[in-house]
């Protein structure tokens, strides 16, 4: 959707422990391209970015969401920003807090 989901994402990991270790290829196909992210020496994974297109695969700053590589959720899809304040830019941090808060507890 825009580099500010990605931005905001990843501040959302980083607040939690999360290090956006590298940023890797996708698969041509349906993944724009996936952040390795790791936590401590122990905890690695990858979130996979949605960018299926009619003609061709969408660069990640065009994907249209994300999800824990290997696990059904947590899944986050990016909305639209909205104005300061707005429903919209509520909505998108809650389900963005949302996403977090089911990647910590799928890792456990």
């Amino acid at each position: 959707m825009a580099e500010w989901h990605l931005k905001d994402l990843q501040t959302a990991l980083a607040c939690a422990g999360w290090r956006v270790e590298a940023e890797l290829p996708g698969n041509d196909y349906n993944i724009s391209g996936t952040w390795k992210v790791t936590r401590g020496k122990s905890e690695e994974i990858f979130i996979d970015f949605d960018g299926l297109d009619d003609m061709a695969t969408l660069p990640i700053e065009q994907s249209y969401g994300c999800g824990v590589r290997g696990r059904p959720a947590p899944k986050l899809y990016f909305g639209r920003m909205g104005a300061k304040g707005s429903d919209q830019r509520t909505g998108w941090q809650s389900v963005l807090r949302k996403f977090v808060s089911e990647l910590e507890t799928s890792v456990r």
